[in-house]
């Protein structure tokens, strides 16, 4: 997780907890904005970071499969259909 989006959901949630006790709904309304754009921000960036890796794998994968399909010079690949 990046240090700047580590440090805003950090002070995002210490601020959350600190109006927690407050009787003023305003003030608990504005702490829970920031807290839930923060978090949001947080899942951006973990599902980035997820799918990047997931697809750097598939790409290897895609590669692999690719390599040993094209290793025998007598396999053909061609499309089949069923006839009626």
């Amino acid at each position: 997780m990046p240090e700047d989006l580590q440090a805003t959901v950090k002070a995002a949630l210490a601020k959350a907890k600190e109006k927690a006790t407050s009787e003023d709904v305003e003030e608990l309304k504005a702490a829970k904005a920031t807290l839930e754009a923060a978090t949001h921000k947080l899942a951006e960036a973990i599902y980035k970071q997820a799918g990047d890796r997931a697809g750097a794998e598939s790409n290897a994968e895609d590669g692999a499969s690719k390599t040993s399909a094209n290793q025998d010079p007598n396999v053909v690949d061609a499309e089949f259909e069923e006839g009626k």
